[in-house]
Order: C-alpha cells, then sequence, then structure tokens
C-alpha cells in the first residue's frame, strides 16, 4: 500500500513519513487528519508558491508527477469532461485510457471520476486549480476503487494520493 504512496513530490514524501508509522492489521497505511497532512505539505513548498490566484480556465492538456495526460475538452460550470490517459496501474505495461466525468465550480474547485475498463475499478479525484508562481497547477486527492471478490477483502478495495498536474505549454 505504501508503495502507491511514494512519489518524487515533497507531498508524496511526506505522506510516506507519516503513513509508514500507521499500518492497520490488516497492512493497509492509516492517515492521520487531512488537516494534518495539508499543512504540514504547506510548510514544504516555497513561500512564493503558495499565491491563491485562480486560474482562469480547466480547458487544456495537463500532465501529473507519473507523466499522465488528462485533456479537459469542457469546463464551463457546472461541466467537465475529457479524456485520461494513465502511465500507472497494475498493468503497467500499457497505457489506460477512459473518459472523464465531472463538474467545475466558478472559483475554481473540481471533481472528476474515471472508470477503467469496463467498470473494475474507478478513480475519483477532487481538487482545485491554482496558479503557483507563473504555473497553472490542478492540485488534487484521489481514491481508486477496485471491485473485490468477497466482502473478506473489501478492507483492500482503496487506494488513495495526491497528484499535481501542471498545464501543458
Amino acid at each position: 500500500m505504501i508503495a502507491w504512496l511514494i512519489c518524487a513530490t515533497p507531498i508524496f514524501a511526506l505522506v510516506k513519513t507519516v503513513v509508514s508509522d500507521s499500518i492497520d492489521s490488516h497492512g493497509a497505511a492509516v492517515l492521520p487528519p487531512y488537516n494534518h497532512l495539508m499543512e504540514a505539505s504547506r510548510n514544504m513548498l516555497p513561500k512564493s508558491s503558495l499565491r491563491s490566484i485562480s486560474c482562469a480556465s480547466h480547458i487544456g492538456t495537463w500532465y501529473n508527477q507519473h507523466g499522465s495526460k488528462l485533456t479537459l475538452e469542457t469546463a464551463r460550470p457546472p461541466n467537465l469532461l475529457g479524456t485520461f490517459i494513465s502511465t500507472v496501474g497494475i498493468e503497467s505495461a500499457k497505457e489506460h485510457v477512459g473518459q472523464v466525468v465531472g463538474s467545475v465550480a466558478e472559483n475554481g474547485l473540481f471533481a472528476f471520476h474515471v472508470v477503467w475498463n469496463n467498470g473494475t475499478s474507478i478513480t475519483a479525484w477532487t481538487g482545485q486549480c491554482q496558479t503557483c508562481g507563473q504555473q497553472d497547477v490542478l492540485l488534487t486527492s484521489w481514491i481508486l476503487t477496485e471491485k473485490q471478490a468477497s466482502c473478506g477483502d473489501v478492507w483492500k478495495a482503496n487506494r488513495f494520493g495526491q497528484d499535481v498536474f501542471k498545464r501543458e505549454r
């Protein structure tokens, strides 16, 4: 479970640090309250990057820290539509393509989801668009849920983390 949370970004390094000693009896990571993670991650970013200027538009092509591509074609409140090409997953040798469906608020907050492999799993992202320095970014948290074969296996159905998407220039 911890391997899914490890990433080159400072936020993921923080999650690994906080979670490494917090494993339940099933081997799943137990996170501290969300506010604790956000406050600690805020302290890891340069103060100049914490400007709160909302992005003018979500429309465009975005890439996350793993190289996955998010293309948003319609981002007029409340509709958010596009495509997502993931470069990570169980079968990492191939790309996974999914349709993005979601909502965006006029203040830049948004949520979207992608159904993978005919419903064997689904990922939902929530977040906000910010301009940090000179770069538009989508700061997101996500949860991936996989269908499990039995009630006894449901405890391992969810993976979660954070992505930072940068707009293609």
